[in-house]
């Protein structure tokens, strides 16, 4: 959002004011910009610990050993 902010500030670009369609007003920036990025961090963040559990869980050799793969968890 600050970068929006200064690049607007500074001339480096402008929003529209209306959306494509001309019937609604937008926000300089857009505001749903700045929520969605929080919110793909915060599904990025929630997300990655099952991704990572999944990988392992996958990409184990059926033919390994409880002990070889205990090893790799520690």
């Amino acid at each position: 959002t600050y970068l929006e902010l200064i690049g607007t500030w500074l001339g480096i670009w402008s929003w529209a004011t209306h959306d494509p369609t001309g019937l609604v007003s937008m926000g300089n920036p857009p505001t749903g910009a700045a929520g969605g990025y929080g919110w793909f961090d915060l599904v990025a963040i929630s997300l990655a610990p099952v991704m990572v559990r999944w990988w392992r869980r996958t990409t184990r050799s059926p033919s390994s050993t409880t002990e070889e793969v205990e090893e790799l968890a520690v």
